[in-house]
């Protein structure tokens, strides 16, 4: 099956317009979860970016019920550790 149209797991318009540019000479549409009315926002509780990403993605698949991109990314600063 092949889609035309990707859920893209942020609320954060930024984020989405990124992904949108990314994503623009491959024929996909990127539409928010905002666009559908998605108005919660998974618990991110995972230990890791990947993880977080992954919780996001199933998150908004689930509601959206499309195939849905998520990252999640952060600052990682060994002296802190």
């Amino acid at each position: 099956m092949k889609y035309t149209t990707l859920l893209v797991g942020t609320n954060n318009a930024h984020k989405a317009r990124e992904i949108t540019a990314i994503l623009q000479e491959t024929g996909v549409s990127v539409i928010t979860p905002q666009e559908l009315g998605i108005t919660q926002e998974p618990e991110e509780n995972g230990t890791t970016f990947a993880e977080n990403a992954l919780i996001k993605a199933r998150y908004y698949a689930e509601r959206g019920n499309m195939p849905c991109l998520a990252d999640d990314s952060g600052l990682v600063v060994d002296a802190l550790d």
